[in-house]
């Protein structure tokens, strides 16, 4: 293997890698299979489909009855919807009703509550027309409009009701409008400093050696967005480092360091391991216990066993998995499981593991493509072990049982992962830790919940698992 090589790992979907997607591991499904109607998207068996899409395979606003505009998700149920309200928003909304029963009585409210001469302002102009048109159109309402500018004073026509100014005198007559004006007076009158809460996201597993190499620096942007009026970030970024010919010197690892985002893992790889020699790989392994002792790195690995349908070294892969074990016990540092290949493979790495390392050693099972079962197995072997959710997620047509998989799994043990560069959706010719945030917005429509709850679960499980501070 040349020091040019580019080791590129097969992620492809393999057989029996995927999980078994049988309708009792999807959430919400039903074992009365003869009251029960097949979802054209998992497969699961459900007494209602159309719930069970809206909520776990669409986008939160497709049915905008039954959604929170405010948290983005999607109840499918107007019951569970208002239960939510009155749970989580009532102080939002209270006494803000107009007393209209019809859209004709809200004509009727802003005619009367407008201060500004009749018949002379506001007008429809016709830049101002395209929304009226389609609200005409959505509507089946037939309204002509006789010149470019349209007198809107007095409202008599329903579509007239979404000209702005007449939903700015509606909102002033509600508290929530009398709340909106007094801020707006006390701004003016006292500026403040407005201070936006920063929430937290960690990208648990890329590597920066081959990611430097597409983008031709080891500099990293800020990766920042802004999410229903709040401020996110990666501000954790766990790099492995598993190819010994790529291992940084001394100078470089000082380089690194000054962006304080980032994080070091040191291993060696089992496909790594399959090509070199034994000679090479005894000398890696001590420079590896060397490596182990610099600032700022937070695990051993990835390291493992790898299958994936090849012809393998199971004793060459196992030996030199054991010796990585025992650096890692030696170094109280955790490990990040390459665990890649069929269930005999998935079964002589947990037990090698199992053989050597203590009940609650800390794990990170790197790209987490396994089973319901294999999951619950290693969860019982090792309770301190996280599974890494990768962009598998966001490829429904490649992995489709992928998303069963994660349904049954617990956010707890859930942490964010990019596997950047090599991981990248369609659009893109390789991955990047901004990937984060498509996950992250993924897992809270599968979990209905925030992302901000998904934000702050997964980055306490990876600061946990890598003991960062």
């Amino acid at each position: 293997m040349h020091e040019d090589d580019e080791f590129e790992p097969d992620y492809g979907p393999f057989e029996d890698e995927l999980p078994k997607n049988d309708a009792m591991y999807i959430r919400a499904s039903t074992k009365r299979y003869n009251k029960g109607r097949k979802c054209p998207t998992c497969a699961g068996i459900f007494t209602n489909v159309s719930r069970h899409v809206l909520r776990t395979h669409l986008p939160w606003y497709v049915a905008a009855q039954t959604a929170c505009w405010q948290c983005k998700i999607q109840f499918a149920q107007n019951s569970v919807l208002d239960a939510h309200i009155a749970e989580c928003h009532q102080s939002d909304i209270k006494n803000t009703k107009l007393e209209c029963d019809t859209l004709q009585d809200l004509c009727n409210l802003a005619d009367k509550i407008c201060v500004y001469p009749k018949h002379s302002e506001p007008i429809f102009q016709e830049k101002d027309l395209k929304l009226v048109s389609i609200f005409n159109a959505t509507n089946e309402y037939v309204f002509e409009f006789g010149s470019k500018n349209i007198i809107v004073q007095p409202p008599y026509s329903i579509p007239f009701l979404l000209h702005w100014r007449i939903l700015a005198s509606l909102i002033q007559q509600t508290e929530m409008g009398e709340n909106i004006i007094s801020v707006e007076k006390i701004k003016s009158l006292r500026p403040v400093l407005e201070v936006k809460e920063t929430l937290h996201l960690t990208d648990s597993h890329f590597h920066l050696d081959m990611l430097s190499k597409k983008i031709g620096t080891i500099s990293l942007p800020h990766f920042f967005w802004t999410w229903s009026n709040k401020d996110y970030q990666i501000s954790h970024l766990i790099s492995n480092y598993c190819y010994p010919r790529n291992w940084p010197s001394s100078d470089l690892r000082s380089k690194i360091r000054q962006d304080s985002r980032i994080k070091l893992t040191f291993g060696i790889h089992p496909r790594i391991v399959e090509m070199e020699n034994t000679s090479k790989l005894n000398e890696w392994i001590s420079d590896l216990e060397w490596l182990l002792k610099a600032n700022r790195v937070v695990a051993v690995g990835e390291c493992g066993l790898d299958n994936s349908g090849r012809k393998w070294d199971v004793e060459k892969q196992i030996k030199f998995f054991e010796k990585q074990i025992v650096i890692a016990v030696k170094r109280d540092l955790p490990l990040v499981i390459h665990c890649r290949g069929d269930e005999r493979t998935d079964e002589i790495c947990l037990n090698t593991l199992v053989r050597l390392l203590p009940k609650h050693f800390k794990l990170h099972r790197h790209c987490f493509n396994g089973d319901e079962m294999i999951y619950r197995k290693w969860k019982t072997s090792f309770p301190n072990c996280k599974f890494g959710i990768s962009p598998f997620i966001l490829n429904d047509q490649k992995y489709p049982k992928y998303r069963s998989l994660v349904c049954n799994m617990k956010l707890k043990d859930i942490v964010l992962e990019t596997d950047a560069p090599y991981l990248h959706s369609e659009f893109e010719d390789f991955g990047s830790p901004l990937m984060i945030k498509d996950i992250c917005e993924k897992l809270a429509n599968i979990f209905l919940c925030s992302v901000e709850e998904i934000a702050n679960i997964t980055t306490k499980n990876a600061t946990d698992v890598y003991s960062i501070i």
